[in-house]
């Protein structure tokens, strides 16, 4: 009865840690859009978005991760 329940914790750990890898997976792979100026501190959805056609520098797509990585939140438009 323990070696069961030892394997069944065993089964469920690699789950549940292979579905976090896989979530850090699909959201660095997102792309999302910031305004490369220095008082932008936003991420968009799309490169249309309302509140990143106010930008006045450069659009560049990046990832996600990296997008909160550097501090940028989540657009109050375009993440509704």
């Amino acid at each position: 009865m323990t070696r069961k329940l030892t394997l069944l914790t065993l089964i469920l750990t690699i789950f549940i840690a292979l579905g976090s890898a896989e979530q850090k997976t699909q959201q660095s792979a997102t792309k999302v859009y910031i305004c490369t100026g220095s008082g932008a501190y936003r991420y968009h959805k799309t490169y249309t978005c309302r509140g990143i056609n106010q930008c006045k520098s450069t659009k560049k797509g990046i990832s996600l991760s990296e997008a909160k990585g550097k501090g940028f939140t989540a657009c109050k438009v375009c993440f509704k």
